[in-house]
């Protein structure tokens, strides 16, 4: 049986892991548009400082505008600043699954609380049966069951 610790660590490794998978996908000049995004809370000279997207991150979350239970300004930035959809994307389907520690093996797994093609695509690129990433640590809505079974 997960603890809530187990949940909350593994929620903050998959925002963790999301942040470093959009890092890697953003150029040099869109990290320069994103880090003028935020002039208005992020001082001139702290923007100077920030040579990568992870830096720019941790200057963001430092001032409140995004966390693992809030990723509105980010999600913002994707489709606003820079325009990436692919990138919008994978904050989207973060959003919508809270990661979740495995009941079994190694890994971790989550929990779709708004199901959408994404999720699951995202699921079947790990190896995972759709069944393996809905594991109910939390009730499950039969929605979001039946939605899963037809894939």
């Amino acid at each position: 049986m997960a603890h809530h610790h187990d949940i909350v660590d593994f929620e903050q490794r998959g925002f963790r892991e999301m942040l470093i998978d959009i890092s890697r996908g953003l150029t040099k000049r869109e990290l320069e548009t994103l880090k003028f995004y935020c002039s208005e809370f992020i001082p001139l000279a702290r923007r100077e400082d920030i040579e990568t997207a992870v830096q720019l991150w941790d200057a963001v979350m430092e001032n409140g505008r995004m966390s693992s239970s809030d990723t509105t300004f980010l999600q913002e930035m994707m489709e606003k600043a820079v325009q990436r959809r692919d990138l919008l994307d994978r904050v989207i389907q973060y959003t919508n699954c809270v990661h979740v520690p495995p009941q079994t093996g190694e890994g971790f797994g989550f929990l779709c609380l708004r199901p959408s093609p994404i999720c699951a695509a995202e699921a079947l690129c790990f190896g995972w049966s759709i069944h393996e990433c809905v594991r109910p640590i939390h009730p499950v809505s039969t929605i979001t069951l039946e939605w899963a079974e037809r894939f």
